[in-house]
């Protein structure tokens, strides 16, 4: 089929600008560590000269890749562009801006986890290994050891949730959970200096951990229902705490 300059179909077609395909050679090296984290990208001078392009041009290339956090260019006589690796985290507060931007409410979020996190004890309680339940407990003994301090102890707290969902060891998983993660743990800081009292706030704390040491107890004995079980009935009973309290409604609340 012949396409006409003035036609529907080639009005759409965009061709990649150069700069664009730069981009993508270098992103690609990049995922495929042809290019490794920290090194140095060859002089633009050699650049140009291999993709034969113009310096403005290769620099828009650079500024894509900046903008995906894959390149840090400083100028000068001793700069240059680093090669970075893609990270978790960036998807995640990526993820999170435009959670924010579309005005998502924060129970919204909070569903999100449930759905998420919800099977995550399950999977642990049949596959936890004792290096995995020595680790959980560990954490639980690192926040009974600071229950004096609110804040560094819904910090561990945290940490034990984000252990969980690495110990699931489904990598889409634990990212697609990041990505609500960065807006959670903004939501249980806001929820501290929120409309509960200290009181409520200590004794919500002392739930969780609670709940954290039997939920590692059910691991040790191999109790997948009562894991399950236990662990959905606390996420849901967090998301009710913090929406209740918290002065937020909307992600993009919590994050300012």
């Amino acid at each position: 089929m012949s396409i006409t300059p003035d036609s529907s179909l080639a009005r759409q077609l965009r061709i990649p600008k150069a700069s664009e395909l730069i981009a993508a050679h270098l992103r690609r090296q990049i995922v495929q560590d042809e290019l490794v984290e920290d090194q140095s990208l060859a002089p633009e001078a050699t650049l140009m000269a291999e993709f034969n392009v113009s310096r403005p041009t290769l620099r828009e290339a650079y500024r894509i890749l900046e903008s995906e956090g894959l390149l840090t260019v400083r100028r000068g006589a001793h700069g240059g562009a680093r090669v970075h690796k893609p990270k978790p985290d960036g998807a995640a507060r990526y993820a999170a801006l435009v959670l924010q931007s579309q005005g998502a409410l924060l129970s919204d979020v909070y569903d999100a986890r449930l759905l998420l996190e919800g099977p995550v004890a399950e999977i642990v309680a049949r596959t936890a290994t004792p290096e995995d339940i020595a680790l959980l407990t560990s954490i639980n003994e690192e926040a009974a050891l600071n229950s004096v301090d609110l804040v560094k102890t819904l910090a561990i707290h945290h940490k034990f949730h984000n252990t969980l969902m690495e110990m699931s060891n489904n990598m889409t998983l634990g990212l697609l959970s990041k990505m609500i993660d960065i807006i959670l743990e903004q939501a249980n800081f806001t929820h501290v200096r929120g409309r509960a009292s200290e009181e409520d706030e200590a004794l919500a704390s002392k739930r969780a951990q609670r709940t954290h040491v039997k939920l590692v107890e059910h691991f040790e004995a191999g109790d997948v229902e009562a894991a399950d079980e236990l662990w959905r009935s606390h996420l849901a009973v967090s998301a009710k705490l913090v929406l209740t309290h918290s002065a937020a409604r909307t992600a993009l609340e919590v994050m300012n």
